[in-house]
């Protein structure tokens, strides 16, 4: 029998520091990935939220005296101004697909506001490009409220980012 085959304490002892180093390895690669795998959570949640920070960048307060006092005069002087972000815009919306697929890793929450997001800028966009065609007083309103709502919704993103942010290190 194996128990009767001339092992002796020595060699017992080494088999049980043996399978000791071995229990201590995988616990090691266990956690080494447990690590890696928060890490590139933390970094997709960061490139979230800088995404949403460079979209709030193009939007004005809800609250702010843009959106509730624009009046004519200073109506052409403030949508020139976010006509000059359509640039900036579109290159907000084409990485908005690769921030959908980063949100789909993350949970059905954040990509719900993502897609929010995503949508209020679709919207301010049309606008601004309706404001370039005909600069009447319905488009002028309806490019304050789009700039309010994307402004709203990124901020909203942010606050949620970080929330599954601090999550993942409580």
């Amino acid at each position: 029998m194996w128990y009767n085959s001339g092992m002796g304490i020595t060699d017992w002892l080494m088999l049980a520091a043996v399978i000791v180093a071995l229990g201590l390895g995988v616990t090691s690669i266990l956690h080494t990935q447990s690590l890696q795998k928060r890490e590139r959570r933390e970094k997709l949640l960061n490139e979230i939220i800088e995404w949403a920070t460079d979209v709030a960048s193009c939007g004005i307060e809800p609250t702010s005296p843009e959106v509730e006092e624009v009046t004519d005069a200073e109506a052409l002087t403030f949508l020139s101004n976010q006509v000059k972000k359509l640039g900036t815009l579109q290159l907000l919306r084409a990485r908005s697909e690769k921030i959908k697929e980063i949100s789909l890793n993350i949970g059905s929450a954040m990509t719900n506001t993502v897609d929010e997001v995503t949508r209020n800028l679709k919207n301010q966009l049309s606008s601004l490009y309706g404001f370039k065609h005909d600069p009447g007083p319905l488009i002028i309103r309806e490019v304050v409220q789009n700039n309010a709502l994307l402004y709203s919704s990124a901020v909203k993103l942010i606050q949620e980012a970080t929330r599954f942010k601090t999550k993942d290190i409580s």
